[in-house]
């Protein structure tokens, strides 16, 4: 594809700007690296929450087979028993919504952290590049070559004498070189400038991916509450006076 030498375009100060972005960037990775594994850590307390409410419900399940009343006429421990049942229904409940809450979790806020972070070392490999194309092409050697051989071209027409035709060659030669560099950097400049762009616009959906996960804590919230209102109603039906 080719490209207009108009539109290649990037803000004066780039350099000033990549120099502010480089000098913050190790801590900025090691800021979305620690917030990556601070939600990675949350997302398996709840992994482990869902398991030992699942684990919970089975075991009073078990217990609700074993029988261990001694009295024949009792009402109390049958009403025990199918208190329990509705309540090992409620945990495996509370199981499955921490687990989606989970999965969420996983899909949503810590993708889009981790995709910021990948963002955040292109980044990085990008300022290497850069410095690469900056610091490796010495521009300022090849200038001060030029303007010597100039000089040298311009005495020796003046004078009549030595080898113009060579020192002519070397001018050209050099002047090619110097303006391909400059097109070339054009270019670097306007594309480092896009990829500048992209990281700053992508931001938006760190912004997005909080606001998701805040909504998405209120809903599972609600829902838990709902479920522990739902046993409310159960474990206070359950006997505490009247046992033999």
């Amino acid at each position: 594809m080719l490209f207009n030498e108009h539109d290649l375009v990037a803000p004066p100060d780039l350099d000033d700007r990549i120099k502010e972005l480089k000098a913050n960037m190790d801590k900025m990775l090691d800021h979305y690296r620690h917030l990556c594994s601070s939600m990675e850590c949350i997302a398996k307390r709840a992994e482990e929450t869902a398991n030992d409410f699942l684990n919970h419900s089975v075991v009073l399940k078990s217990v609700i087979d074993l029988p261990d009343c001694i009295s024949h006429d009792c009402m109390n421990c049958p009403l025990m028993n199918s208190g329990f049942d509705y309540i090992t229904h409620g945990l495996e409940g509370h199981s499955r919504t921490i687990n989606e809450q989970r999965d969420t979790m996983l899909d949503g806020i810590i993708e889009s952290l981790k995709t910021h972070r990948d963002l955040l070392l292109a980044l990085k490999d990008l300022f290497v590049r850069w410095d690469r194309v900056v610091i490796g092409f010495n521009v300022d050697s090849l200038s001060r070559r030029l303007s010597t051989n100039k000089k040298k071209y311009a005495s020796l027409v003046s004078k009549g004498q030595g080898d113009v035709e060579r020192l002519s060659d070397l001018i050209d030669r050099d002047t090619n070189e110097l303006n391909l560099h400059n097109k070339r950097t054009k270019f670097i400049r306007h594309c480092v400038w896009d990829e500048l762009r992209v990281y700053h616009q992508h931001k938006a959906f760190i912004s997005i991916a909080y606001q998701t996960f805040v909504g998405e804590q209120t809903r599972f919230a609600t829902q838990q509450l709902e479920l522990w209102k739902s046993l409310t109603v159960q474990v206070y039906q359950l006997p505490t006076t009247g046992f033999l």
